[in-house]
């Protein structure tokens, strides 16, 4: 059904339904409802790419998921608005947390909730009970918190879902991951995503332990490549238009 329609009262509940039915659910509602900002074109649909089915089928049989990516891939949009905001609205009692590097980052991420909220079909978008600028609070009594990455931040929750954005280059990433993990262990999700940023940050070591299977974590590597457009000579031609990488 397309968002535009407008269903009868029985069509509302089937669609309903439909995207509450479990990761199937969410794979439908993901390619049917879900509208995120192009930096360019405004609202757009949000266009499911292999990469993003991969990840999603990560999520399906993983508790822990280490993914090194190229930038502008969509992953911020997956993870940090489209995943939280589908599974506050489907279900009750959820709690998503959401760390980035910096106040501002972490503020954007609960944006990008907000926009995906608000750009839902009138019948499916859900009573906010609190939204500010680090919190959405939903009438399933499901959550989404945001918040910048400090040693200790979000270690006194109990977290269904957590996400660690950008963890390479967070400056308290290591300590506040050993906070955090506790938080998951009653079957929660944790996902750490990021671009590479060197090799003296527990993204790295998190990428390396799965790699050899030491850690527990499924590894998903995302070139540049996973981006459709991006064949044949396309990396050839950006890396030219900075002088420092061109040589």
């Amino acid at each position: 059904m397309a968002p535009t329609d407008k269903p009868s009262a029985e069509e509302q509940r089937f669609e309903l339904a439909t995207c509450r039915a479990g990761w199937d659910g969410f794979r439908y509602w993901l390619s049917t409802y879900c509208t995120i900002l192009d930096q360019f074109g405004g609202p757009i649909k949000f266009e499911v790419w292999p990469c993003h089915l991969e990840v999603v089928d990560a999520l399906e049989r993983e508790l822990l998921v280490v993914i090194l990516k190229a930038r502008q891939i969509g992953m911020s949009w997956l993870l940090g608005a489209a995943y939280p905001v589908w599974l506050s609205i489907f279900h009750q009692h959820k709690l998503s947390m959401m760390f980035s590097w910096r106040d501002d980052e972490a503020a954007e991420l609960i944006t990008k909730c907000r926009f995906v909220v608000r750009h839902l079909p009138f019948w499916m978008q859900p009573p906010l009970t609190k939204d500010n600028q680090f919190t959405l609070e939903f009438g399933t009594r499901s959550r989404i918190l945001a918040m910048p990455s400090t040693p200790a931040a979000g270690s006194s929750y109990s977290a269904s879902y957590v996400l660690s954005d950008e963890h390479a280059k967070q400056e308290h990433g290591r300590e506040q991951y050993n906070s955090i993990r506790p938080t998951i262990d009653a079957g929660g999700t944790f996902v750490s995503l990021s671009t590479a940023y060197g090799t003296d940050n527990i993204h790295f070591d998190l990428c390396d332990g799965a790699e050899g299977g030491a850690n527990g974590f499924a590894p998903l590597f995302f070139p540049y490549s996973s981006r459709p457009g991006r064949e044949g000579d396309w990396y050839d031609r950006k890396k030219a238009t900075y002088p420092d990488q061109a040589r």
